[in-house]
């Protein structure tokens, strides 16, 4: 996936960036208390999984995952 340019992004789309940024350096979490898997085939521990769980569910309720679904499935409908 490129980069993309903030001039190629629409009033809503920059808006969209500008909150994305302001959230993650107001939420960002703090180092994980053990190393997180780097593939799908590692075995995760309990701590871990609790760890990428709460983090992914303040991601969600923050509006950042399924962002381009539509509403009805849970996503902004952007």
């Amino acid at each position: 996936m490129r980069p993309v340019s903030s001039s190629q992004l629409n009033q809503e789309q920059l808006e969209f960036q500008d909150y994305a940024r302001r959230w993650l350096s107001e939420n960002a979490p703090p180092p994980p208390p053990e190393r997180l898997p780097l593939s799908p085939i590692e075995v995760m521990t309990v701590g871990q999984r609790d760890y990428l769980q709460a983090w992914q569910g303040r991601c969600y309720e923050a509006g950042l995952i399924g962002c381009d679904y539509p509403e009805a499935y849970g996503g902004r409908g952007k």
